[in-house]
């Protein structure tokens, strides 16, 4: 059995076609399932994010162990500066200036916080690695139940298939065995008998419909 796409035969007697109507197909390949029901699952999304967090967070724990370099800068204007006279007569000689300004690199390092950094980092990194643990459970619930209902979705198509055949072989042998008994040739009994049968069928395929229903729906809902 070729698994690249469901061909859904089936969906004509679903929509009411004729037999002798071009038949509306239904073609998925599996790989574009499992891509959609990634790209539109909120649950593997939401997973994928806190994993990436987690990740973030991991990175900027080990950083902290890291020394920390920094630019430093401030200005200030000041009114009144201090000034002596050296000599009488002489200008006062001030201490500073007006304009007071400071620029400069500023390094610092942790180095010594009683172990306290190392286990942040390591907690981080630990559940860095649980989220990512968590997102590739998700991702493989996911392609997995887009899997199986693909194949529920390919196993109630071939069904239909398979019962709507049927039933136009029971169909063709009542309207034989009606023409043979209104010709006196067959007895009630078997009129009756193939009655019997072609509402079996009809049952059957009426079921078989419903079940490829329900399959495409939860198909479609993943």
């Amino acid at each position: 059995m070729k698994l690249k796409g469901i061909t859904a035969i089936a969906l004509a007697v679903i929509l009411g076609t004729s037999a002798h109507a071009e038949a509306p197909r239904l073609s998925i390949s599996l790989d574009k399932a499992l891509a959609t029901s990634l790209d539109t699952s909120d649950l593997w999304k939401s997973a994928r994010s806190a994993a990436a967090v987690a990740r973030d967070q991991a990175l900027a724990q080990r950083g902290a162990l890291l020394p920390h370099l920094s630019v430093d800068g401030s200005y200030r204007y000041v009114t009144e500066i201090p000034a002596i006279a050296v000599a009488p007569g002489a200008p006062p000689l001030e201490f500073t200036t007006h304009n007071q300004y400071s620029i400069g690199p500023t390094i610092s390092w942790t180095a010594f916080a009683g172990g306290t950094l190392i286990q942040a980092r390591r907690a981080a990194e630990a559940n860095a690695r649980a989220q990512d643990q968590e997102a590739d459970a998700v991702r493989r619930q996911i392609r997995l139940a887009a899997r199986l209902a693909y194949f529920q979705a390919q196993l109630t198509s071939e069904q239909v298939r398979l019962f709507a055949e049927s039933f136009r072989v029971e169909q063709a042998q009542y309207k034989d065995i009606s023409v043979r008994y209104a010709n006196g040739e067959s007895a009630r009994v078997d009129l009756l008998s193939a009655e019997e049968d072609l509402l079996s069928r009809q049952n059957q395929l009426l079921q078989a419909r419903a079940n490829l229903a329900m399959a495409i729906r939860d198909l479609a809902s993943i």
